[in-house]
């Protein structure tokens, strides 16, 4: 049967084989290899390549993350989400000088939605700062607080949405203990209203 499927049906197998192997056991070594198979069959897959991207990030190899960041800037929908997590990386590695360009080209593209912080945050982010970059293209600012929302919600981590963040998305089982979901939360009732 297998050899039967199409590369497009194949890739739509993979995508869906990682997202499983994501949501349901966590096994990322699954899904790592599920995304590069991916990539194997399309080199242009920004959404495996951000995926191995942010993978790498957490797993704490830097290199590999910016590796396949660099690999989704190519990619005209992915540049500028590409850029701002390239910029994270160097952030955290004190590398300010390499950060800012990327920052500045990110903000060239106008994007509609930066996205900030991610799966595990050791150190704050310059939330004022990327909401001032955000501001000046039209942009949402959204802070992923998957790990860190426990933290925040004790008022022991700093506080995106009164730093600056329009949205704040979070699980309800990784620091609450709560069963698997997701929830957004924002300040602005305009902006509530309008994910309903």
């Amino acid at each position: 049967f297998a050899d039967r499927i199409d590369d497009a049906d194949r890739k739509k197998i993979l995508k869906l084989e990682a997202r499983i192997a994501v949501a349901g056991d966590g096994d990322a070594a699954a899904a790592v290899t599920v995304l590069e198979e991916i990539v194997a069959l399309d080199p242009l897959d920004g959404d495996a390549l951000m995926l191995l991207g942010q993978h790498y990030n957490r797993a704490s190899d830097p290199d590999r993350a910016l590796f396949y960041y660099e690999r989704a800037q190519g990619i005209e929908a992915f540049e500028a989400d590409a850029r701002v997590r390239q910029a994270q990386i160097l952030v955290g590695q004190a590398k300010f000088k390499e950060a800012v360009p990327l920052l500045r080209r990110a903000q060239e593209i106008k994007p509609r939605l930066i996205s900030i912080a991610g799966s595990m945050c050791l150190f704050p982010f310059p939330v004022a700062a990327v909401r001032e970059i955000a501001d000046s293209v039209g942009a949402w600012l959204m802070y992923d607080a998957a790990h860190m929302s426990g933290l925040i919600a004790g008022g022991e981590f700093q506080q995106p949405l009164v730093e600056g963040a329009h949205l704040m998305t979070s699980s309800t089982y990784k620091s609450f203990g709560g069963p698997p979901s997701g929830m957004i939360l924002t300040n602005s009732p305009d902006l509530a209203e309008r994910l309903e």
